[in-house]
């Protein structure tokens, strides 16, 4: 997996936001959010759950994305 991949991953949930992690990054939202689908698929899970219409506009780790985060943390560390 590409390391700005992983990168986007993890201030993504650091943030708690796809547009938090654009800006910071700084990037487009959209690339943001193909990066991060971009490793659900290669990684086989749901890293976040996306808040329903109306909802909260953070996201959250799912259990499967909280190990993914803790070994992502270990490759760029």
């Amino acid at each position: 997996m590409d390391l700005e991949i992983i990168k986007t991953v993890l201030m993504v949930a650091q943030l708690k936001s796809f547009s938090a992690a654009a800006f910071a990054i700084p990037c487009a939202q959209s690339s943001v959010s193909r990066r991060v689908e971009s490793a659900e698929r290669e990684l086989g899970v749901t890293i976040f759950s996306r808040p329903s219409m109306g909802g909260s506009r953070y996201v959250e780790l799912t259990d499967a994305g909280k190990g993914v985060i803790r070994a992502m943390t270990k490759v760029v560390d």
